[in-house]
């Protein structure tokens, strides 16, 4: 039981690893917007980003709040499934209780860290701002 505990964990976190640590190289865009900014010059409106302050913005924070709060319960919850398991006496019942809790946690994270990146996907595709894949491409120097 300890065995597929660990697996699932190990798991777990190898998978987060993977998408945490996966970072594309970007290099220097070229900013169709800032380089239409510096031809027309001083008298340009370049300051002003409607979509900063708008609706993404909003959207971005409730998401952010609302996924450190199901985060810091998930991570509860493993201390109270551990805490379960340690006080079970070797019931299995008690046992089997506290190993669910512990994977319905670990779900929850999993959960938890893909939302963050769809939400971060989908609010960039609809804002129109590139992604990390549409700003891999080199600026050419003549």
């Amino acid at each position: 039981m300890k065995r597929s505990i660990m697996a699932v964990v190990t798991g777990v976190l190898f998978s987060l690893s993977v998408i945490t640590g996966y970072t594309s190289v970007a290099y220097a865009a070229v900013d169709p917007k800032s380089e239409a900014c510096q031809a027309l010059g001083a008298g340009a409106d370049c300051g002003t980003d409607p979509s900063a302050n708008g609706v993404n913005k909003t959207i971005t924070l409730f998401i952010n709040i609302f996924t450190g709060i199901i985060g810091i319960t998930a991570v509860i919850m493993i201390l109270v499934a551990g805490f379960k398991y340690i006080t079970s006496g070797g019931e299995s019942a008690k046992m089997a209780s506290a190993k669910n809790t512990l994977i319905y946690a670990l779900i929850g994270l999993v959960i938890v860290a893909f939302s963050q990146i769809i939400v971060k996907f989908v609010l960039a595709k609809s804002s129109g701002t590139p992604t990390s894949s549409q700003t891999t491409t080199k600026q050419q120097t003549p």
